[in-house]
């Protein structure tokens, strides 16, 4: 299996949604759209698990995808947590935000 980041994610994006936009390209095991603790508010990042022979494809065809008007950064996971291990002080806001679009 392979997790896949997505990001730049509208708020009203759901769990359904991503199910439908990645089975696309092969079967979806999860889609979840990451929210805030406390509230139902999204994040604009969700996580989508599909088998690694769907998984590029996925990739590919959906990064810079326009989604409900916003365009997708979708990458390997694994790539995402890389990246936030190796490079915590790059590009970052006075509040630590990343200013920095890591696709």
């Amino acid at each position: 299996m392979k997790e896949i980041f997505v990001g730049n994610l509208p708020e009203s994006a759901t769990d359904a949604d991503l199910q439908a936009l990645f089975s696309q390209y092969g079967d979806v095991t999860s889609a979840r759209v990451v929210r805030e603790e406390r509230t139902p508010v999204s994040k604009s990042v969700a996580y989508v698990e599909m088998p690694e022979k769907f998984a590029a494809l996925a990739i590919e065809c959906l990064n810079g995808h326009e989604f409900r008007t916003r365009e997708l950064i979708v990458h390997s996971a694994e790539t995402s947590r890389w990246q936030s291990d190796k490079q915590p002080n790059l590009a970052r806001g006075s509040a630590g935000t990343s200013f920095v679009r890591q696709a």
